[in-house]
């Protein structure tokens, strides 16, 4: 067994959710937890989550007291790109996406009257279970209820049953980063047989920035890449962008080339401390390297390449947590 899945191993037991928490990694975003009401529209979900920089959010039903799921920003992307489906005739052309979205925010109803009934948040938080930890939950304890992908964090709930504090995956390769011996991590990818995703979902750079998010949408996958005409990596898109699409009010085409398209969007949306580096790692580099990657980046995954740089595999957040928590 890897040294490596036995050092992650180590830290995950010997520390608690609370100590995410207290080191300002565990809360996505400043204050008390966010929550949505069960009957908020996916739009002003979207917003809420937008608002507050986060990525998701545990929706509550006041009438019978309790938590019926996560909202999340993938659910946006679903949501829209079927929304735009069922507006889509035979012989019409697909309504700009962009455009459709600024309506949408605008009137809080459009997209919604194109489905067959108004779903609302708790319609898709149902679907992204509510499985709950306490503050002195070992990290090992959190990460084994978010493995193997049942949900992307976990709640932090108080005595009362109420939510304190939300733990992401991301959050946790953080503190992994953070407390884990680099000496510990120094082995190579292939050498501690990382269990990365060997199928890669990629589009083309001359596709257009539509059919890159209905690919999203309809794969199930939260990023893809983006390769030019040799299927070398150029960049990637994930589910964050809708936000920037939103934002962009249907300026920018959405037929628009993708590099193009999100080169657009990004820069007159995002705050001036944004960047979007393509990241990328190779099998000889350790997961000393891979972990720091994507804890200073914050991004969900980078992609494994070979010498022409062309995308082989994928490394999550989730591929970490799973790795760390299989040494026992």
């Amino acid at each position: 067994m890897s040294t490596a899945a036995a050092a992650l191993n180590a830290v995950l037991a010997a520390h608690s959710a609370f100590e995410v928490a207290g080191v300002g990694i565990g809360r996505e975003g400043e204050g008390a937890a966010i929550e949505l009401d069960t009957d908020a529209s996916p739009i002003d979900g979207a917003k809420v989550l937008w608002d507050n920089n986060i990525l998701g959010a545990p929706v509550y039903d006041k009438v019978k007291e309790e938590y019926v799921g996560f909202f999340d920003t993938r659910d946006m992307l679903s949501f829209m790109v079927t929304a735009l489906k069922v507006e889509k005739g035979e012989n019409e052309e697909m309504t700009p996406l962009a455009a459709r979205m600024s309506e949408s925010l605008a009137t809080g109803i459009d997209s919604q009257a194109a489905l067959a009934e108004d779903p609302t948040v708790a319609h898709f938080a149902s679907k992204n279970p509510f499985i709950s930890c306490k503050d002195d939950s070992t990290l090992l304890e959190v990460s084994k209820t978010i493995s193997p992908d049942r949900c992307h964090r976990v709640p932090i709930v108080d005595d009362t049953g109420k939510v304190s504090n939300i733990v992401s995956q991301s959050a946790i390769v953080k503190y992994l980063a953070l407390k884990t011996p680099p000496d510990d991590l120094k082995e190579t990818l292939e050498e501690c047989g990382f269990p990365y995703r060997k199928d890669v979902l990629c589009i083309n750079e001359d596709a257009g920035a539509a059919d890159a998010f209905a690919l999203m949408a309809s794969s199930g996958r939260s990023g893809i890449a983006i390769v030019d005409e040799e299927g070398s990596l150029m960049g990637n898109t994930s589910a964050r962008d809708i936000r920037f699409a939103a934002l962009d009010e249907g300026r920018t085409a959405i037929d628009t080339d993708i590099i193009s398209y999100l080169a657009i969007v990004r820069q007159a949306t995002a705050s001036k401390n944004d960047r979007y580096p393509i990241t990328y790692v190779r099998e000889t580099d350790t997961l000393l390297h891979t972990i720091a990657l994507l804890a200073k980046t914050g991004y969900h995954r980078c992609f494994v390449v070979d010498k022409d740089k062309k995308p082989v595999g994928v490394v999550s957040v989730s591929d970490v947590v799973n790795f760390a928590i299989s040494y026992e």
